[in-house]
């Protein structure tokens, strides 16, 4: 007997015989044409799950949105809404903001920690932290 799937000899002992083995009972081949079709009737569906990078995305806006929300869209220095920085005002690190969960996000931004800044005053704040050791509000000052 030959595998309707690879077309190997086989004694029939599996299942009703016509495949060889279960891969090749699970595989179904599909012509390109109804490939298409399908993934494009998937593709709107409303139940379908999106992919990782569109679900990223939507994460990353909310949080983008509730950061906005809270500490305003300019920058607290120059008034500018140029690329914005979340800064602490302690001076700690604060690389891993956005890395952060939606929840825990929210809980650092109700001590009132953080503020908006442009760039180019995130960088004039942490020279002005290092080499004038000046803490936030002498910053905020100047």
């Amino acid at each position: 007997m030959k595998c309707e799937k690879c077309q190997k000899e086989h004694d029939g002992s599996f299942g009703s015989g016509r495949f060889c083995s279960r891969s090749c009972a699970n595989s179904k081949e599909r012509p390109f044409e109804v490939k298409r079709k399908i993934s494009i009737t998937l593709k709107n569906k409303p139940g379908v799950r999106s992919t990782y990078k569109e679900r990223s995305k939507k994460y990353k806006d909310k949080k983008r949105a509730m950061i906005i929300s809270k500490l305003g869209d300019k920058c607290v220095i120059c008034k500018k809404d140029r690329t914005l920085i979340l800064h602490n005002k302690l001076g700690i690190r604060h690389t891993g903001l956005m890395a952060m969960r939606l929840s825990d996000l929210k809980d650092a931004l109700v001590y009132n920690h953080y503020v908006q800044v442009c760039s180019r005053c995130h960088g004039c704040i942490h020279w002005c932290m290092k080499y004038l050791n000046m803490d936030w509000e002498k910053n905020k000052a100047m």
